[in-house]
């Protein structure tokens, strides 16, 4: 039995304020049709991320995490929460369905950490790798190459239901999307990334889930394409910013929890 009531078609979005790993287990089984995931990268623990991604040519703020959360674990604890909520999300992601997994390599100690160390661990399918090319490296500390890229898994619960209209008819394996900018959030997930995920994983009505849903800038794309909505974020203050930002798309924004 679910503790949190899905977003109906007249609703259309929900926020959940609390942790993600708290609320997974307390969802419907199979009921959402596609996910879109951007997790924190865990920058604050790693020698080599030492600049915030709003930085040019190795210029600007330290990276001090996002709001509350200073992004700072031990490498082997950060991968496996990752994996911890995979395995969540697994569970409430419909047979078939799709989860949109965005992350980049990162570096400790001169060798490369891929996304697809823990990836593969989970019970998911990895369909394929997309590249999220930014056009400009937003951080990185002079001993490499300027990273000017990111990845999206496209991950599958089984066999994919169905064959995506979208997929493959007007884009190519590399997503040339310019980052966006929000005054609330260091680092918000480009609304137009989040589009071309849903149009891939959904149909109109389908409920969509973020479980880190930061700003909820996934969301406006999910409302805009006319599927539903569920929004998890821990940090009050990305809530609170996420209702403002969802305002212009919904006559009213459900938000429940407080303290989970």
């Amino acid at each position: 039995m679910s503790d949190f009531a899905l977003p109906s078609l007249a609703e259309r979005a929900t926020m959940i304020a609390g942790d993600c790993r708290v609320v997974l287990p307390r969802l419907p089984e199979g009921c959402a049709a596609c996910a879109v995931y951007s997790p924190s990268y865990n920058l604050g623990a790693s020698p080599s991320a030492r600049r915030h991604p709003r930085a040019r040519r190795g210029t600007g703020l330290d990276w001090r995490g996002y709001g509350a959360d200073p992004d700072c674990l031990p490498e082997a604890e950060y991968q496996a929460e990752q994996l911890a909520i995979l395995r969540a999300l697994y569970r409430v992601i419909r047979p078939g369905g799709s989860v949109f997994y965005q992350h980049q390599d990162r570096c400790w100690a001169g060798q490369m950490i891929s996304p697809l160390q823990w990836l593969y661990q989970s019970p998911f399918l990895v369909r394929q790798q997309l590249v999220w090319d930014e056009g400009q490296a937003q951080q990185w500390d002079g001993a490499y190459f300027p990273p000017v890229h990111q990845y999206v898994f496209w991950l599958t619960r089984g066999a994919l239901a169905g064959r995506p209209a979208a997929a493959g008819a007007a884009w190519t394996s590399v997503w040339a999307i310019n980052p966006t900018r929000h005054p609330d959030h260091p680092a918000p997930f480009p609304a137009e990334l989040a589009r071309r995920c849903i149009l891939t994983g959904s149909d109109p009505g389908d409920l969509v889930l973020d479980p880190c849903a930061g700003v909820a800038q996934t969301g406006i794309a999910a409302v805009q394409l006319g599927r539903r909505f569920l929004g998890i974020e821990r940090q009050p203050a990305f809530v609170a910013a996420a209702r403002v930002n969802l305002a212009p798309e919904l006559y009213g924004l459900a938000v429940v929890g407080n303290s989970l």
